[in-house]
């Protein structure tokens, strides 16, 4: 997919290396999704301290 009909939020340098080495960085895009990646991470580090409870209808961790 690389070079489709889409872009990411972060460009993606490719340098002509053995063994091939990659770097990302964020663009301006990327930048506006840091807030929504801290409430995740915030939101999974309770769901991991929390008591495990074994319902019927939660999802198993892995």
């Amino acid at each position: 997919m690389r070079g489709g009909w889409w872009s990411l939020p972060w460009p993606r340098t490719v340098y002509p290396e053995v063994p091939p080495r990659v770097v990302y960085a964020l663009t301006e895009l990327g930048h506006t999704l840091g807030h929504v990646v801290h409430e995740r991470s915030t939101w999974r580090g309770a769901r991991e301290r929390a008591p495990r409870t074994e319902d019927a209808g939660t999802v198993p961790r892995r």
